[in-house]
């Protein structure tokens, strides 16, 4: 079972005017950050709303227990970071860099991911319900109980990445690049299936 953020009484604050390599127990509201390089930062029992991160660079970075609310996190950089126990809502993360980073425990909800690259990601009870992902690559990731519920999946790219036991048969598809191996016990519903089929070069007779 997908476990939540666990969040203590917080106190409220700017990003700009915490002098530590902690963030702990703040709500940050209505706030820019830009072109930032952040490494080596442990963030823990946050609440970041409306806030701007836009082009931002995090190295070495464990966040854990936050909920990150209507935030624009687009064209942002994960590198060997740690997410764990993690919302976030109707947020804008077009153009996501997800690089050899631990999500764990994670729910993005009515989120925007277009264009974003997963990339030796591994993924452990992670929902994405309502999303908008597409034309997203994945490559050599590792899901495991990872659900897709009701997302624009369009032009998704996968390699080298199972899909075993992850059901997209009531997202939207179309355009999907795959290996074979890869797509060995996915769930896909008949329109999905025979769309994929013609794609291929295959022809279904009625």
């Amino acid at each position: 079972m997908l476990k939540k953020p666990k969040l203590n009484k917080m106190d409220i604050t700017l990003l700009k005017d915490i002098k530590t390599d902690n963030l702990s127990n703040y709500y940050i509201f209505n706030e820019e950050v830009k072109n930032y390089n952040i490494k080596n930062l442990e963030v823990d029992g946050c609440h970041f709303k409306k806030v701007d991160f836009n082009n931002n660079e995090f190295n070495k970075l464990s966040v854990v227990d936050c909920i990150f609310e209507n935030c624009d996190l687009s064209n942002i950089t994960f590198e060997i970071n740690t997410i764990l126990r993690c919302e976030f809502i109707n947020c804008k993360i077009i153009g996501l860099n997800l690089n050899y980073t631990h999500v764990n425990d994670v729910t993005f909800n009515s989120c925007k991911l277009d264009y974003s690259n997963f990339i030796n990601a591994n993924f452990k009870r992670t929902s994405f319900y309502e999303c908008s992902l597409e034309s997203l690559r994945m490559y050599e990731n590792k899901l495991n109980d990872v659900t897709f519920n009701k997302c624009n999946l369009i032009n998704f790219e996968v390699m080298n990445t199972s899909l075993k036991d992850i059901d997209l048969s009531d997202s939207c598809i179309d355009g999907i690049a795959f290996n074979i191996k890869d797509m060995n016990g996915l769930t896909i519903n008949i329109y999905q299936a025979a769309n994929i089929a013609t794609s291929m070069g295959l022809i279904i007779k009625k």
